[in-house]
């Protein structure tokens, strides 16, 4: 519903589920850890009605992307976002909200009584069987000197300022700048990261804010890192899935312009011209009258026969290797020519056998 708040706790917490019905069909968890002093997702928990898939770069289930990787001087390390379909509004609970469309209401105002930060998050708390998590012990605000020029980058947020209210992320800010344990700007980069993605939810297109000074983001193999990326990738077995793809940009790890991902040779991001084809799980075979350019082929139309069976009289297989099973007693056309007097009956019994190819047929005959 828009709201933004900090949960500095490293217990379970349920993050998002279906609320209100006797059936769940969804139930996320996470559980976060401090790791050298910055603080990580260390599991997630999800409870899900249908199949989880890894797609490039994250993970998928349906269209909707669930989680997303991230490379950071060799380290990797997660994020969460959940996007739900409308049709679960005033329909969930969890540290995500009830999706009324309304900030506050009915999170953290409860019979008229504004809840803390940390008295929400313990609404949603979910210890293990013999667990007791403690919360975290509130800090005070010992590094407020912290102080990080950031109108250089203000420009990439142009976009995004008549979309997202600057005043929640900016005191969000300043608590992650008091009570941030380690060096640079890693707890602010996370501010503006989340900013920027919110923004992007918005409609906003925010512009590429990271540097190699600042805040700065590397990417597996050759890909490179985008603001705003389609998370339909085009790869060389579909060259053109991004016009087809219904979903908005997001952040992440993207090929650059010119080139798509190469998912049969695994060889990273490369030209179209340079994808290799796939034939029966295997790439640039040597197929007969074909040739392949730019991981498409190019075939030639040649004349070739069809063999077509019955065995034990009532399995077939026809020219085209589709097998049933038809189990009858009378004399049947099993081929013919149109527009000629070819044909091919028999009369089917249960030890009845056939053989024969398409090209084989060249005038009429009668099979007992």
């Amino acid at each position: 519903d828009g709201d933004v708040f900090q949960l500095p706790s490293t217990c379970n917490h349920i993050m998002t589920k279906l609320c209100g019905s006797s059936y769940e069909t969804f139930n996320i968890q996470l559980r976060r850890q401090v790791q050298d002093s910055e603080p990580t997702i260390s599991k997630i928990t999800m409870k899900l009605d249908g199949t989880v898939n890894l797609a490039a770069g994250s993970f998928m289930t349906d269209e909707s992307s669930l989680l997303k990787q991230y490379y950071k001087k060799s380290c990797l390390f997660f994020s969460l976002q959940v996007e739900l379909d409308p049709k679960f509004r005033n329909q969930t609970c969890g540290l995500c909200g009830d999706f009324n469309e309304i900030p506050t209401y009915n999170e953290f105002i409860r019979d008229g009584v504004l809840l803390s930060t940390s008295t929400y998050g313990n609404l949603w708390k979910m210890d293990g069987p013999t667990e007791i998590c403690e919360d975290e012990p509130e800090r005070d605000n010992v590094n407020c000197g912290n102080e990080v020029p950031v109108a250089t980058i203000c420009q990439a947020f142009s976009s995004c300022t008549p979309l997202i209210s600057v005043e929640q992320f900016a005191k969000v800010c300043v608590e992650d700048q008091c009570q941030c344990n380690t060096t640079g700007a890693f707890c602010l980069c996370k501010t503006l990261a989340e900013y920027s993605r919110q923004c992007v939810h918005a409609g906003g297109q925010p512009a590429n804010w990271r540097t190699e000074q600042f805040c700065p983001m590397t990417c597996p193999k050759n890909k490179v890192y985008m603001e705003c990326g389609s998370p339909c990738m085009d790869t060389c077995s579909n060259p053109e899935r991004k016009h087809t793809c219904g979903e908005h940009c997001i952040d992440g790890c993207f090929c650059p312009p010119g080139t798509v991902l190469d998912d049969i040779s695994n060889t990273g991001c490369i030209p179209l011209s340079n994808c290799t084809c796939k034939f029966v799980n295997s790439s640039n075979p040597n197929v007969p009258f074909s040739t392949c350019s730019g991981g498409t082929w190019n075939c030639v139309d040649k004349d070739c026969p069809g063999m077509c069976s019955v065995q034990g009289g009532a399995h077939i297989i026809t020219y085209d290797e589709k097998p049933y099973t038809f189990h009858g007693d009378c004399s049947y056309v099993l081929s013919k020519v149109l527009r000629h007097n070819y044909k091919i009956r028999q009369q089917l019994t249960s030890q009845s056998h056939l053989f024969f190819k398409s090209t084989d047929v060249d005038h009429d005959i009668k099979v007992p």
